[in-house]
């Protein structure tokens, strides 16, 4: 069952940001799913802010994949529900509020834009 979707060629990607995948595809149940399944066996905020930060081979973290992929609900919940930093750039250096506008994801781009401007992002 390996995947021929992932970019990168490192086999460990999959489990060094395991919350890349959903959050590119949007599915917020899947990742507060994981997320209260660590906070379940007593995880601190900030192991929970390390869960949600995680980057894979290339530097792409949850907070990319769900500016990429426009899903509002996704990134609010990573950088408000558990402390995700919304500002940290990937291996080429792009940010969540790059990725939105290069995407035209107007919906997170306001989002991160309101952030940056508000000095939490």
């Amino acid at each position: 069952s390996s995947s021929s979707s992932s970019s990168s060629s490192s086999p460990s990607a999959a489990t060094s940001a395991p919350l890349l995948g959903p959050a590119a595809s949007g599915d917020l149940d899947a990742v507060r799913s994981a997320v209260e399944s660590l906070r379940s066996t007593g995880a601190s905020d900030s192991e929970v802010r390390s869960f949600a930060d995680a980057t894979d081979g290339d530097g792409n973290g949850a907070v990319h994949g769900a500016a990429f992929a426009g899903s509002l609900d996704v990134l609010t919940y990573l950088v408000e529900g558990c402390g995700a930093d919304p500002s940290v750039g990937n291996g080429l250096g792009c940010t969540p509020l790059w990725l939105a506008a290069g995407y035209g994801q107007e919906d997170a781009l306001r989002y991160l834009v309101r952030l940056a401007r508000d000095g939490t992002g």
